[in-house]
């Protein structure tokens, strides 16, 4: 694609060289499995003091043949937004405390389409309220789009939480991800692909996948509360911890499963010590979910790194 995974100064030289969140030049975005991405102009969305108020204002402005960063303050708007014909990176303004990113709509928060690229960064994508609605993704990717996720929370517990349909590629970095019927799912040509991820399901597999089997994760967690197996390992999946085939099987490893919180629970750490620990990936992500740095040895699995 042109942009893919980006390999870090100090990566193996120690947690000291670590500093998150990542920094890059002028005029660049840092974003996960994308890396440093160039951008043109900035918008602000605030509910008192921005350009717009509502995020899917700003995603309207954007120009086509740029790359527009839409920085959303906490208090901003997000409702239902279609990105088909622009690249724009949407990321949450105070570090450490993402955007909530909300909506009664019926349809996805995010739906990204036409072969253009969306980066997220620092963001809660929440569609926790069926309310006798249609089942529906949190996030949907189609028509050969490029998404990419970092240090962000989706959850859809009317549906899934990211389905990437078609040609579309999904890429995460320290992310957690959160379905009724499944966490991550594909379908057609489709994959998603993505590293210290906790991804979980509470009626169906952790993820779904075509028979190629195009979802591959690298030092994650797996969950599916109902205990069913998804099946989606294949050998481009390294280190995915799945919790239903041995103890602790149970979401009380989770700070609060059912609300979407997969950080890893922290009352009690007897409890919450995982089957294996991990390195840090030479060509991973080096900061989680939070914004603390992932260890270069000796590193949970998942999205979390407990302090």
């Amino acid at each position: 694609d042109g942009d893919g995974e980006t390999t870090e100064e100090g990566y193996g030289d120690g947690d000291e060289d670590v500093v998150c969140p990542e920094s890059c030049e002028d005029d660049e975005f840092f974003v996960g499995p994308a890396g440093c991405v160039p951008y043109d102009r900035i918008l602000n969305v605030s509910a008192s003091d921005g350009d717009y108020k509502y995020l899917s204002d700003a995603v309207g402005a954007a120009a086509e043949g740029e790359t527009t960063l839409i920085m959303v303050a906490s208090s901003a708007a997000g409702g239902h937004v279609i990105v088909d014909s622009k690249d724009v990176i949407i990321a949450g303004t105070e570090s450490g405390q993402k955007f909530e990113w909300t909506t009664v709509l019926a349809a996805p928060h995010l739906t990204v389409q036409g072969g253009v690229r969306v980066y997220v960064s620092n963001v809660r994508v929440s569609r926790t309220e069926p309310n006798g609605q249609l089942a529906r993704p949190a996030v949907l990717a189609e028509s050969n789009s490029r998404v990419y996720f970092d240090k962000s929370i989706v959850v859809g517990l009317n549906g899934v939480g990211i389905l990437a349909d078609q040609d579309a590629v999904v890429r995460l970095w320290s992310t957690s991800v959160l379905g009724q019927n499944a966490g991550l799912e594909t379908s057609g040509s489709a994959k998603i692909e993505g590293a210290f991820l906790s991804v979980g399901a509470t009626e169906g597999p952790a993820r779904k996948c075509t028979d190629d089997k195009k979802v591959n994760l690298h030092n994650s967690i797996i969950f599916s509360d109902s205990g069913e197996s998804d099946g989606c390992d294949s050998d481009n999946s390294s280190n995915v911890w799945d919790m239903n085939e041995g103890l602790p099987s149970s979401p009380a490893w989770f700070a609060d499963f059912y609300a979407g919180d997969l950080h890893v629970g922290e009352v009690n750490m007897t409890h919450h010590q995982p089957d294996e620990f991990f390195d840090r990936l030479i060509d991973g992500p080096l900061c989680d979910m939070d914004g603390d740095v992932i260890p270069e040895t000796d590193a949970y699995p998942g999205a979390d790194q407990p302090q």
